[in-house]
């Protein structure tokens, strides 16, 4: 032979090419070549391998960066389409199904159609007999996710052999997901997919796109084969009301759009599936059943569906079309009644004018339910978990056990156990001496440890706690310092002098004089690193001024009266932020400078990053509300909202900083977890950490332009309609005197906007549901921007609900 077959296939200048030159192979080639392949598929197959398709280094902007050239995707692609050539070959030749399912990846009949090669193949596979094909197509069906892939080729092989259809999901939803053709015997395919569970199960794709699709290439089949259009309809209709996933009837959806079938000819049972169906369907069978004749118990049936449900625009549509009816029912007005006062405005209106058209009275203005209220303001209670210090060898190696467990997604459980462990193994050393301790931490390992405390804790249960663990020449974070220099001094320190006192994280002022006294009667040196927490969580106010209260301070060149004068003294720098430029990616981007309390120098610490505080200065909020803003833009919004509910949790004052982290982390997470922040706040406000003109001062902060410089690739932001999310949420939840100042600053700032917002009637609308409660809690409203919006002479929806704002103030 002159000529290999991997040549013979490259030189082809197309598969019907290759297609001629095998059928006129004189007999002895052909019948060599049919023994060749018996030992030789394998090496024609690694000759025609494309190989694997390589990134080259190519520059976009200022960065370089691993890319594919269009060139290199093209040759690629060519390669791919000729090595699967060699499946022609292969039948042609003979092969067993066997050594042709070999050659067949998930990938080679889609480049077998891109190369024109699936009628070639499709005619010399059915040459081979039922007997092989069948063999051929059972084989695909064993092979993990081929059969779905394999569904054009396996379409037009029962359709060349009439042979019957499999009822193979996977299968049927290969062959679905292809626009409609001739050839295959598309309609019975179809309608046996619609009797199938799963056999609509896509991918999510661009809905419009997927229907135009369909629309062209089914115009192209009904030129050559009629469909049965009322057979498709109800087979869809069939997937849409045996409960199929979302998706699925989503999927059927777009193919009653695309297949041009008409849904009022089976008006009866889409009316009873409306109840059961997602919004787009309703939506979508709505609006088909409002463009045709409908009796007036029909209207009333999809009266009863539509309008409770949220679509604005949907509801206006049927109350237009319930003006037709004369003499309405009672329960329809009864329905339609309560529309006249709904916080949208568009549809009060249309409900009020059709309940004139009726001859019923406009219901009465709505009653305030009372919404509004002054926070709780409870008593603190005491810390929890540390009313019995000193444990017993059983309860500690229990609590012990407890850092095992993985915190990752519970900061606040962290910090909860952090303080029940320091505090009880401190107080038991000193009881009993810290034999009882280390014997607990033992059965820790250092190497599986899941936070910094396991790991020290795990090292002094091996004895390898040491006072070299810590690099004199870097800064250390104030809570590893503090957990290493207590734990360095079991057995010797009476007790933690910075456990808190209430579950507000704060020490009071009779705690810290008992607990001072007893280090003073014990003859020991306070830890600087405990004192510094114990400052920071130390009550603003108190009867007690400390007067008079003094201890050595261990390793420190200095005594507690200093620091405490220190404390009462100096004030604290306010927080600056800066980010870097826009061009850098600093996995820190945001700078924090200030906002050190000033008897750190005293005791030896500095300005240390790396460690989330909000617990230990639960007064000083910056750089924990930065960590916040740096989880939001480099691990994404679930790690920001990790960290963000916990520094609710804790500040003694919910501060400008916090409240830009919040409302930042609430334009990007998703609705249901605005609903978590919204419940983490109101309990702030309840206890008195946070007033609602707060909120207001986040929103307008100054930050948001330091957070937004030009070209910023942070891409923190703030979103009005996000916000209103949350402020929502804080109604529910009984917090409307907290949401009313931010709810009415973010209409103001709409009102006033050259451009009116997409997001302005749902914030006016809001705010015209909840005048009348401002209204009964005698709080003054002023709105002079949303006033000069109601003046203007439009129709705008904007507009129409400032002037309903108007008449109620």
């Amino acid at each position: 032979m002159t000529i290999t077959i991997p040549a013979l296939i490259t030189r082809a200048s197309s598969v019907a090419d290759l297609a001629a030159q095998l059928e006129a192979l004189p007999p002895d080639v052909r019948t060599g070549w049919t023994e060749d392949l018996q030992h030789s598929l394998a090496s024609w197959q690694e000759q025609l391998d494309p190989g694997q398709l390589r990134t080259r280094i190519v520059q976009q902007g200022f960065d370089r960066v691993e890319s594919f050239s269009s060139r290199d995707i093209t040759s690629h692609e060519r390669r791919q389409r000729l090595a699967t050539r060699l499946v022609l070959v292969a039948v042609t030749l003979d092969a067993t199904s066997e050594q042709v399912l070999s050659l067949f990846r998930r990938s080679t009949t889609h480049y077998l159609a891109l190369d024109g090669g699936l009628p070639h193949v499709t005619r010399a596979m059915a040459a081979r007999g039922t007997a092989w094909v069948e063999e051929f197509i059972s084989g695909l069906r064993d092979m993990p996710g081929m059969v779905e892939t394999a569904s054009p080729l396996i379409s037009r092989l029962l359709t060349a052999l009439d042979l019957p259809i499999p009822d193979d999901p996977a299968y049927l939803a290969g062959f679905t997901r292809l626009p409609p053709g001739p050839g295959q015997r598309w309609q019975e395919h179809f309608l046996l997919a619609c009797t199938v569970p799963d056999s609509f199960n896509h991918p999510e794709q661009d809905q419009q796109e997927h229907v135009a699709t369909i629309r062209k290439a089914v115009a192209t089949l009904r030129r050559t084969e009629p469909t049965d259009d009322d057979a498709l309809l109800d087979g869809l209709l069939r997937v849409i009301e045996r409960g199929e996933r979302p998706g699925i009837q989503l999927e059927a959806l777009a193919w009653i759009d695309g297949l041009g079938l008409d849904l009022t000819t089976e008006s009866a049972r889409v009316l009873a599936v409306l109840p059961d169906v997602g919004a787009r369907i309703v939506v979508a069978f709505t609006r088909a059943l409002l463009a045709t004749e409908l009796t007036d118990e029909q209207l009333w049936q999809l009266t009863a569906v539509v309008l409770p449900r949220r679509e604005k625009h949907l509801k206006h549509e049927v109350l237009k079309r319930l003006a037709t009816i004369e003499e309405p029912p009672r329960e329809l007005v009864e329905l339609v009644a309560p529309l006249a006062q709904t916080s949208d405005t568009t549809t009060a209106a249309i409900a009020r004018k059709l309940l004139s058209s009726w001859c019923v009275s406009l219901p009465p203005p709505p009653i305030p339910r009372g919404l509004w209220r002054d926070p709780s303001l409870p008593a603190s209670a005491p810390f929890p978990g540390v009313e019995h210090l000193v444990l017993d060898p059983v309860q500690l190696h229990t609590l012990v056990q407890e850092t095992r467990r993985s915190w990752q997604n519970d900061v606040l459980g962290n910090w909860l156990l952090e303080e029940r462990l320091l505090a009880s193994l401190i107080a038991t050393a000193h009881a009993h001496g810290p034999d009882i301790v280390v014997a607990a931490c033992a059965t820790l390992d250092p190497e599986t440890a899941l936070s910094p405390l396991a790991t020290l804790l795990a090292q002094l249960g091996e004895g390898t706690l040491g006072l070299a663990d810590l690099d004199d020449d870097e800064p250390v974070a104030l809570g590893t310092a503090r957990q290493h220099s207590v734990l360095l001094r079991l057995g010797e320190l009476p007790t933690l002098l910075s456990t808190p006192s209430t579950d507000r994280w704060l020490i009071t002022r009779d705690d810290l004089r008992a607990r001072i006294t007893r280090y003073h009667d014990a003859g020991v040196a306070l830890d600087p690193a405990d004192l510094a927490v114990t400052l920071a969580r130390l009550e603003p106010d108190g009867e007690d001024d400390l007067a008079g209260l003094d201890a050595p301070i261990h390793g420190a060149g200095t005594r507690l009266a200093e620091v405490l004068a220190s404390w009462r003294g100096a004030g604290i720098a306010p927080a600056r932020l800066d980010v870097d430029q826009w061009w850098t990616w600093n996995p820190d981007p945001i700078r924090v400078t200030g906002e050190v309390p000033p008897w750190h120098a005293l005791l030896g610490f500095s300005d240390a990053p790396g460690q989330l505080t909000g617990h230990l200065q639960p007064h000083l909020m910056a750089r924990p509300s930065v960590e916040v803003l740096t989880n939001l833009t480099r691990s994404g919004p679930a790690a920001a909202l990790e960290r963000l509910v916990p520094c609710l949790a804790v500040a003694q004052r919910c501060d400008e900083p916090l409240m830009v982290a919040t409302l930042a982390t609430v334009a990007i997470i998703q609705p249901k977890a605005r609903t978590i922040i919204a419940a983490a706040l109101l309990e702030a406000w309840d206890q008195g950490r946070l007033k609602a003109d707060d909120l207001v001062e986040g929103w307008q902060s100054p930050l948001w332009d330091v957070l937004r410089p030009e070209n910023s690739n942070l891409r923190i932001e703030r979103v009005e309609g996000r916000v209103l999310t949350l402020l929502t949420a804080l109604t529910e939840l009984g917090g409307v005197a907290l949401a009313w100042p931010l709810l009415v600053a973010i209409a103001e700032e709409l009102a006033a906007a050259d451009r009116i917002s997409s997001v302005a009637p749902s914030v006016l609308e809001t705010v015209h549901t909840l005048l009348p409660e401002a209204h009964a809690a005698r709080v003054f409203v002023e709105l002079p921007n949303v006033v000069a919006l109601a003046d203007r002479d439009e129709k705008l929806k904007s507009i129409i609900t400032a002037r309903a704002i108007k008449e109620r103030l």
